[in-house]
């Protein structure tokens, strides 16, 4: 079996798959415009289980993660929306090849991240097609959440997007129906790209010798250029970083879900179809991944669905395929299950994150070069010029952006408590409030709520020190939940914050009041953060955002108990992009918080009085 590698075949990823696990998702729903019906995938869970089992040892075409990517390669709706195969480019990390040993002890400098996904599941919806931008909707929706799915689209029946589109437009009403599978998500480890990506690094550099003395578009105008690329005028700076965009693209490949899908377009002809009931009990269950970045547990759910017996309900129009096509368009339950097999062996994107290349530029001059490139590089193609990160369909923020965007806010003292907390039109993101006595246990603590200004907290004559501690930042529509705990007063107690359902731990620190304070990290990806006989002095404060969440491997938490002036530094090439210091014990056993200088190389305590103070720092390149 053909698989859909780039362009090496010596990139493989040696690791051992820790567990494996799959879940079938169904659900009721009746007939209406929009509305989707769960079926039960034809292949039981257990042969699911099986399949994936054998033919996933190593994460098969684990090249796509970290890939260049050119945006600007074709306008039409495939290569926005569809992401097509052919836009795919070199790879810009230096290597895939990793040893057990290298697993073990230096998980973090491998380049990449892998979580098992496996995840088959089927659904129908009833709509009518009106438009391209429905279409597309419909071809990367999956199941009711509607997450739009990136992939390389392959038609069976026909031979583009439009002369799909208008095959389509003849029909009143169509049933499409969803197969989707899963097999594994991975991403790229951004902050270590000075130790992943030396050969990029190095051939950036010598563009820049090149073009020493700034861009030279004067001496290769854009005419010049289409008609002789190889004039004296054009190669030395600009004929190299044309060839750069055509070898790497504009855009990195930094999160991938690798997996198939079908997308079965039937015209409806007529309602007469008799339903039944019944019930499944479905087992979701997720493994850790192989770098123990995530650790879900398993739980049990039970979804009701219904079933259509139709005779004469559909006139099959047309299939679209994401990688391996079936080997029966008329999809009988063994084809499928052979096509899960195919899938299995040979997955394809189906869901695609990337980041600008600006992003990985050794240092600032590089990356305003980079720039002035590439709007050169869009007039050359005939597109808008645009430097972004792309995911589902559109410009989306990073978490890592939004920690950037983001300003940590202190208030010290009850005189402060009933204050606006942020700036101008910034508002609060998330944060929290606290009071304590003067043993420095904790009388209250809330939660501060995203879109506020305030976050005011009672205090009484038993306070004996309180502050506010917030994120703040302009932008305000992102997904997340707070959850914030403080411990029990019953000694060998183990408190826990947990994240909702289907929702990990962003950020988030464990805090005792003592002298010293002892501050701890919570792991990202985590379901939850906890610890034993935190006690009443103790709080864990939780900031959860979805589990597919990209940018949680973008950014490095630091928390520890330092000295004032030595504060924690980031690593080099790295600066803090947001933090806060806790001190607690003096006179008077007085707490007091304070942030971090933004974007320093170390945060550092303005406190004077204290022998330690405890930090908490985010760093990013």
């Amino acid at each position: 079996m053909k698989r859909s590698a780039l362009t090496n075949d010596a990139l493989k990823l040696k690791c051992l798959i820790v567990a494996l696990a799959v879940a079938t998702v169904v659900r009721g729903e009746s007939w209406k415009r929009g509305r989707y019906k769960g079926e039960r995938f034809p292949v039981p869970l257990e042969k699911q289980k099986k399949i994936f089992e054998d033919a996933n040892k190593t994460p098969n075409n684990i090249e796509y993660v970290g890939c260049g990517y050119d945006m600007y390669n074709g306008s039409n709706i495939d290569e926005h929306a569809g992401f097509s195969l052919n836009n795919y480019r070199a790879p810009i990390l230096d290597t895939y090849n990793i040893t057990q040993t290298t697993l073990k002890k230096q998980p973090n400098q491998l380049g990449i991240w892998v979580f098992n996904e496996f995840l088959c599941d089927i659904s129908s919806e009833l709509t009518s097609i009106k438009s391209l931008q429905t279409l597309n909707k419909i071809v990367g929706s999956h199941d009711v959440k509607e997450y739009a799915v990136l992939g390389s689209y392959l038609m069976t029946k026909t031979t583009n997007t439009l002369d799909m589109l208008n095959k389509l437009l003849g029909f009143r009403k169509v049933i499409v129906k969803k197969y989707n599978c899963a097999v594994y998500s991975a991403g790229i480890v951004t902050e270590n790209s000075r130790w992943t990506m030396t050969r990029f690094h190095n051939i950036v550099k010598k563009l820049m010798n090149g073009c020493k003395g700034g861009w030279k578009e004067g001496d290769c105008p854009l005419d010049k250029y289409t008609t002789s690329m190889d004039d004296g005028g054009c190669e030395i700076c600009v004929g190299p970083w044309m060839r750069f965009f055509a070898d790497f693209g504009t855009h990195i490949t930094a999160r991938v879900t690798m997996g198939g899908i079908i997308r079965k377009f039937s015209n409806y002809s007529q309602l007469a179809a008799k339903r039944k009931e019944s019930t499944v009990e479905v087992k979701a269950a997720t493994s850790s991944t192989w770098f123990g970045i995530f650790n879900k547990t398993a739980e049990n759910t039970s979804h009701g669905f219904k079933e259509d017996s139709r005779s004469d309900l559909e006139d099959d129009a047309l299939q679209y395929t994401v990688g391996p096509e079936p080997n029966d368009e008329s999809l009988p339950p063994e084809a499928i299950e052979d096509w899960v097999c195919k899938v299995a062996q040979n997955p394809v994107p189906i869901k695609t994150e990337f980041m600008s290349l600006s992003e990985f530029m050794p240092d600032d001059e590089s990356r305003k070069m980079y720039a002035k490139a590439l709007k050169y590089y869009a007039k050359l193609k005939g597109v808008d010029y645009r430097d972004d990160n792309l995911t589902a369909q559109k410009s989306e923020n990073s978490l890592l952006h939004l920690m950037k965007q983001s300003s940590v806010v202190v208030l010290n003292g009850p005189q402060e408590m009933d204050k606006d907390v942020c700036m101008g039109k910034s508002r609060i993101l998330f944060g929290f409030a606290v009071n304590l006595n003067e043993r420095m246990q904790i009388l209250k603590v809330k939660p501060c709520y995203s879109g506020l200004n305030a976050c005011i907290i009672d205090h009484n004559k038993d306070v004996n020190s309180s502050f506010i501690l917030a994120y703040c930042a302009e932008v305000r529509d992102y997904d997340f939940t707070q959850k914030i705990i403080k411990g029990s007063s019953h000694a060998g107690i183990y408190s826990e914050a947990k994240c909702p359902r289907n929702t990990v731990v962003g950020l988030g620190a464990i805090i005792r009041f003592q002298d010293p304070v002892m501050i701890k990290s919570c792991p990202k990806g985590n379901s939850g953060c906890g610890f034993p006989d935190l006690g009443i002095n103790g709080l864990i404060w939780i900031v959860c955002v979805p589990q597919n969440t990209f940018g949680l491997n973008t950014y490095d938490i630091r928390a520890n108990l330092v000295m004032p002036r030595r504060g924690i530094t980031c690593d080099s090439g790295q600066r803090v992009i947001n933090g806060f210091s806790i001190m607690s014990g003096g006179a008077g056993n007085n707490v007091r918080a304070e942030a971090c200088g933004k974007f320093e190389t170390t945060c550092r305590s303005s406190f004077k009085d204290p022998t330690y103070v405890a930090s908490y720092v985010i760093c990013a390149h």
